[in-house]
């Protein structure tokens, strides 16, 4: 007979009172049904809300460092930050208040575009760096609801495109980044 899941065996043995060997695959599978159910639960319940509301405060952070300072550098590391945590508002269908900079605009659309259609390696005029586009793709149970998707995806895009302070030129010499290390600082 075919089983839908395997603990389905060990219900029929019982029901015929045939005996169970209990096998390790057995243990590790219901460990992992165990987990899975954990977690969901802690991302539905905590987590996706946490998410939301720490990328609403930093969006709107960002917005008040860029309308508050007049110095270039700050104001520049501050308007990438509009569009990296617009970005993570438009993934989770956050709305987003008026007064953007139209070009924030621009970038934001732009890489929510790549980001949906996962595009591949890809640059972002946010990052010196490029981007794999194709890491956005949810998998498993994350696949199936909008609200898991959408948290799942902008936990990639908050941990795929982080602000690297240091890279290497064509030579192996280290270059220190200012402006990703500006955009973290403020």
């Amino acid at each position: 007979a075919a089983f839908a899941q395997p603990l389905d065996l060990y219900r029929e043995n019982i029901e015929y009172g045939i005996p169970n060997l209990i096998t390790s695959d057995c243990m590790l599978h219901i460990y992992h049904l165990m987990y899975d159910k954990v977690i969901k639960k802690v991302e539905k319940q905590r987590l996706i809300g946490e998410l939301d509301a720490f990328t609403e405060a930093s969006f709107k952070k960002a917005i008040e460092i860029y309308n508050g300072t007049g110095e270039k550098r700050a104001k520049k590391a501050a308007f990438k930050n509009i569009c990296y945590f617009g970005i993570g508002m438009r993934i989770l269908n956050i709305d987003l208040p008026g007064g953007i900079p139209l070009d924030a605009n621009r970038i934001m659309d732009n890489d929510v575009k790549k980001v949906r259609e996962r595009w591949g390696s890809g640059t972002s005029e946010i990052f010196p760096y490029r981007l794999d586009y194709k890491r956005y793709t949810s998998k498993g149970y994350y696949s199936r609801l909008t609200e898991f998707n959408n948290y799942y995806t902008a936990m990639m895009w908050y941990g795929s495109a982080p602000f690297m302070f240091e890279t290497y030129d064509d030579i192996g010499s280290p270059k220190i980044l200012d402006e990703q290390v500006a955009m973290a600082v403020i």
